[in-house]
Parts: structure tokens; sequence; C-alpha cells
């Protein structure tokens, strides 16, 4: 019986480019395959593709010095490619996971951080390059408008707390990154958790939770140690006021509401979904959020902070660094595990144009975030915003869709982050006097001018 290596190489050499491409979508590599048939594929991609063919028994034996016996039977390449993936997988992760659990006993962080390199490392991409005449690719198109015909008013992804942007967006998507950029001190943090909390306890226009049973989002926060993204999370889910709450002085009505509802969710229940949390003593880098998203397989991921991942890489510049984690964020999260993805940033003021060195946002990696995000949204309030406690959410920049501007309610108080209207163009900013000329401090920082593309995207 042929070997399945064996059998590869002969599809190829029959198919042709059309049965090598077939293998390299399902992301066969050379270094799958063993022994001749390895440096037969590595040949193939390395000698004759530039080439613009594949070779012939006669072309490996020549180049090679590698015999083909000939063969009359026929084999599939996809099948083929299937096979070889499979049985690299199911190698790779036997391999891996030995000296792993060997390390658990004594050096059981090592172990986990070995785990999410695992993880990582096996996360191939595989996908297929198609033709306009693809069946498949034309049942996908067909699939999808469908779905978006048949949706009577609903979203095609995970909501947010603001109906007039999903009216544009039609929701967070598998695969898609949205990044919410903010100066210092602006709440961005706030409004992730917002976000978070709102996917978590939403309800479909069918009365239906937006989360089914035993699912779950993941929030990763950079900045804040677990317990306090916690505390904030459930001061939002009851609506305690964050400032009595964190000194501990809660009015009696709400200190009870909220012992009953810890007690509440203190007690098992399968029917509810979840919010999974992780702190920077979790997580370093990206790959360690690919660790934990490939293991708890969450919904949505959100991440808050993430330009500080990687930070400990002393190697990587600040531009470089924040260039990897948002690629990174994009190609092995979002599209990887096919998950959307919602990250904070932080918006310095203080920027200047050509400043590529700036501990805060910089030009360089501020064009690099708008290289990789689907969609771009900035928060911004000045001193007047802040006395009113609202704030303006503005879309900066998005891909599929039209974006909005909207001024929200802002208030840790209550929790209200409620849209107030659309914000339909720069003169109507001005009238309501929170567009046009810097009204924040003397040095502009908190201006909320809506040039602030000259930031993000020159």
């Amino acid at each position: 019986m042929i070997p399945p290596d064996r059998a590869l190489i002969l599809s190829i050499i029959s198919g042709g480019i059309q049965a090598f491409q077939v293998a390299k979508s399902l992301g066969v590599e050379a270094e799958h395959l063993f022994d001749e048939d390895r440096l037969i594929f590595a040949a193939m991609e390395g000698i004759f593709l530039p080439k613009g063919k594949m070779p012939t028994i006669a072309d490996i034996k020549l180049h090679l010095k590698i015999d083909i016996p000939p063969s009359d039977n026929v084999y599939d390449p996809e099948l083929c490619a299937k096979y070889i993936v499979t049985r690299t997988l199911s190698t790779k992760l036997s391999d891996g996971i030995g000296p792993i659990i060997d390390l658990i006993p004594s050096d059981p962080h090592k172990a986990r951080t070995d785990l999410s390199e695992l993880i990582r490392s096996t996360n191939w991409s595989i996908g297929n390059v198609v033709r306009t005449n693809s069946p498949y690719a034309i049942d996908e198109i067909k699939k999808r408008y469908v779905e978006a015909k048949q949706r009577d008013g609903s979203l095609l992804g995970y909501s947010s707390p603001w109906k007039s942007r999903d009216q544009r967006s039609l929701g967070l998507q598998p695969g898609e990154v949205t990044v919410l950029l903010a100066k210092r001190k602006q709440g961005k943090s706030w409004l992730l958790l917002k976000w978070a909390e709102h996917i978590w306890t939403a309800t479909l226009s069918n009365g239906e939770p937006e989360l089914k049973p035993g699912e779950n989002i993941l929030v990763i926060s950079m900045e804040m140690p677990v317990w306090q993204v916690m505390r904030r999370t459930f001061a939002i889910r009851n609506k305690l006021d964050y400032e009595k709450f964190r000194a501990g002085k809660l009015d009696p009505a709400d200190e009870i509401r909220f012992y009953e509802w810890c007690e509440q969710m203190r007690t098992p229940d399968p029917s509810r979904s979840e919010i999974i949390f992780a702190g920077s003593d979790r997580v370093r880098t990206v790959g360690d959020i690919v660790g934990l998203t490939a293991q708890y397989r969450p919904k949505v991921v959100f991440i808050d902070s993430f330009y500080i991942l990687s930070r400990s890489d002393k190697r990587m510049q600040l531009w470089e660094r924040m260039l990897a984690n948002i690629s990174d964020i994009k190609l092995d999260l979002a599209v990887g595990l096919n998950v959307p993805v919602v990250a904070t940033t932080q918006l310095s003021g203080q920027v200047k144009r050509g400043d590529l060195d700036a501990e805060a946002d910089a030009v360089a990696y501020a064009k690099a975030i708008g290289d990789y995000a689907d969609s771009i949204d900035g928060l911004f309030g000045n001193d007047q915003f802040r006395d009113q406690k609202k704030r303006i959410l503005r879309g900066m920049e998005a891909r599929e869709f039209v974006t909005v501007d909207l001024e929200i309610n802002f208030d840790p108080g209550v929790h209200d982050y409620s849209e107030i209207r659309v914000v339909d163009s720069a003169e109507d900013s001005k009238k309501k006097g929170f567009g046009g000329q810097d009204q924040g401090d003397d040095d502009g920082d908190d201006g909320i001018s809506f040039g602030a593309d000259e930031i993000l995207l020159e």
C-alpha cells in the first residue's frame, strides 16, 4: 500500500499546480512529510512553482536523484492533504503535551506558558484561493446574503450598547477587530467593560439571550488586576455607584441587592453564560490570549490596553511592538480562531507630527492600527462634557460600513453609557458646544476637534 505522503506527491504530479495549491490551502508544509517526499514537496514549492509548473517523474529523478515508480492509481490531493495535516497535528500535540504534563508538578507556570505556545504553534491558517466561478465561493456569498436578508432587523454579529452604531456595523462579526482609541483618563476601560457586560446580559428581539447557556466572552486587562476588573464589571451589572462601592459605603438597599446577586451567582446554573477574566499576571503576549481563546472558545474577546502586550521584549522599539501586537491580534487571534475582538489603546493629545517613539501613541503605530483594524472608534470628552457626564464616541474609520458619531452618556455613578443622539455634522457639533475649537485645558489636550484623523490616519 502506498504511503499517504507519496500519494500526495503523485496526486500533485498528475494534477499540476491546482493540486499543489489544494494541499497548501489545507495547511500542508514540506516539514509535514517524511523522507524523500519532504524533499520533493520542498522542490515543488521552491524550484518548480516559480516556473509556473509542477515536476514530472523524470524532472524529480533528474533534479533530486529520486526514483518514483509510476502508478496507475489516481489520488485525490484534498484527501491526501487532510490526512497529512491531521497526522501532523496529532503528532505535534502528542509530542508536545508529554513534557508539559511532566513539568506541571515542578513548574506549573512554565507548563501553562508552554501549553499556550503549543496551541499557538499548531494554529495553522487554512483557507482557499477561489475564482469567480468557484461553486464554494458562490454558495458562500449567496448564503451570507440570505442571512442578511433574513435577519429582519437583527444583527449579523454581537451587539453594542449603541443602536445607531449597530445599524451601521450589523454587529461584531467573527474575524473582525474593533479598536477603541482614547486619551488617558477618558474612560476607555469603562466603555470596554460596559460593552462586554452588554453582550453578557443582552437579549435578542425574540427574547432569547444573546449568549446561549454555557457560552462565554473573554476579557483581558493589561492595566488592572483581575479583582479590579471584576469589581468594575459587577458595579456595571448591578448599577452600583462605583465610588461608594469601592469605598464599601453602598446605600443599604444597594448593599442588600449586591449581596443577593453574589449569592445567586455563586449558585451553579448551567443555563447561565459567563465572562472569563484574565490580567497581566496571566497574559504577557498575544500568544497567551490565543491560548486562552483556544481553551475557552469565547464568542467575543475584549482586550483593554493592548499596547502593553509584549512590553518585556526589550528588543523591539515601541512602534515595532505595536505593529506586532495589532497584526497578531488580527491574524492569529481574530482570523486564526474566527472570533470578533474589541481592543483599546491610548490616543495621546501630546502627539506631534513625525513623533515615532513617544511612549503614548505615535503616528507610526496609530497608522498601523488603521491597517489591521476593521473599525476604529475614538472616545473624546472635554471639561464641559465631563461635567455633564457625557462623551463623544466618534466613528473614525471602518472597512465595511459608514461610521457614525454619537453623543453618549458617561456616568459611572449609575452606569449609564447609553446613546443620546447621532452627531450629524461638525457644524452640528459646534452648535452644541463640543466640536471645532479646543475647549479644554490650556494645552488643547481635551479639545474635541473632529480632526482626529490627522493623528490616526496621516
